[in-house]
């Protein structure tokens, strides 16, 4: 489901890859879990945090885990 999720997204924007990440349990990472389009080898490739003020954790996916809140402008 997770695949036909980031196929369809990724068919109606502008994107390099779409992508859905799970919170590994008992850890504080996001693992790959499905993705669609150019850049996905790349993307399964990274190391992204929940914990704030940390590199892996200062991104477009750790910053809104950590702070609970939604980025206040969409990137593509």
């Amino acid at each position: 489901m997770y695949e036909k999720v980031c196929e369809a997204a990724f068919s109606s924007g502008d994107f390099l890859a779409t992508a859905v990440f799970l919170l590994e349990p008992e850890t504080s990472l996001l693992r790959f879990a499905a993705g669609f389009g150019e850049d996905i080898v790349r993307l399964r490739s990274i190391d992204i945090s929940i914990v704030a003020n940390t590199p892996e954790g200062s991104g477009v996916l750790g910053r809104p885990f950590a702070t609970r809140r939604y980025p206040s402008a969409t990137i593509s």
